[in-house]
């Protein structure tokens, strides 16, 4: 199964970014405490036909650490109440600290790892050295439904042309009371470059498709999407800067290879060069090569 390294585990702080917001970073102390931390709990699976022809494929669990500044801390863990508690976050950017978990095969296998309480990081040397947050997780927010992409989208896709613009449709996300933020995140990531080729993140939980531009993509190449539907709670953070951050996730991917570069019929080549087009251009690129 795979985890296509996006940016929608940001959390709020990096989210809503206000004039205030801003303003109160700016007045900040060159090196402060803890920016702010948050929790992941995320259900995946993965589309293999049109419309809801979804299988489970795993949960995992993820949290980061987020300092100020570059360089004010070197390390971070974050104690639970787990049996693996405490559990080491690897330094990923200057100033993001994570861990992530490998995919349980049920959801209760990953509620009993990561059961909800209290979850305290700490973090070591740096400019700043040791500080400290807390967050209480306290209940899951997970849409009612894993997204997916409608009508026949998924068939459309095998064999796409990349020359062609094309529209996704996603399926209803169901709004939710009860949570701060929801969010719907669409990525395609190319399996042979290992990169992001297109990425929509942020979107209103309301958004019904997103279309990609011709030549977004290239011929002849394997692709996975990514679709995501999260909701997100702000947590009381002591000693942070900002309230942390849960979220709730349900991610589906998809496989899809798109069509070979086409090439001139055997007519169509006899016709350009009986024109004398073609014997142009090679005459062109010959000249070019002396």
């Amino acid at each position: 199964m795979m985890i296509i390294p996006t940016p929608h585990k940001l959390g709020l702080g990096f989210l809503t970014l206000t004039a205030a917001l801003v303003t109160a970073i700016n007045a900040a102390p060159a090196h402060a405490q803890i920016n702010f931390v948050d929790i992941y709990r995320t259900n995946n699976a993965t589309q293999t036909g049109d419309s809801n022809t979804l299988t489970a494929t795993g949960f995992y669990f993820s949290t980061n650490l987020y300092s100020v500044n570059p360089g004010d801390f070197t390390g971070a863990t974050v104690t639970y109440p787990g049996a693996g508690s405490p559990a080491t976050l690897v330094q990923t950017s200057p100033t993001n600290f994570l861990y992530q978990n490998g995919f349980f095969p049920t959801q209760a296998a990953l509620d009993a790892a990561f059961p909800m309480g209290t979850y305290t990081y700490n973090t070591t040397g740096g400019t700043v050295g040791a500080a400290s947050t807390n967050i209480v997780y306290n209940t899951d927010h997970y849409s009612t439904a894993q997204p997916f992409l409608t009508g026949t989208d998924y068939t459309d896709l095998q064999g796409a042309n990349a020359s062609a613009a094309f529209t996704f449709h996603f399926s209803p996300f169901a709004f939710d009371p009860s949570v701060n933020d929801q969010f719907e995140f669409f990525t395609i990531f190319d399996t042979a470059l290992n990169t992001v080729v297109y990425d929509a993140g942020f979107l209103p939980a309301s958004t019904p498709s997103v279309t990609i531009g011709a030549n977004t993509l290239l011929p002849g190449r394997d692709y996975v999407y990514q679709l995501i539907d999260s909701n997100r709670v702000q947590l009381s953070s002591p000693g942070a800067v900002f309230d942390g951050v849960s979220g709730s996730d349900r991610t589906t991917i998809g496989e899809f290879r798109t069509a070979p570069a086409a090439t001139p019929e055997p007519g169509a080549l006899a016709l350009l060069f009986s024109s004398g087009i073609g014997g142009g251009l090679l005459l062109h690129r010959r000249r070019l090569r002396r």
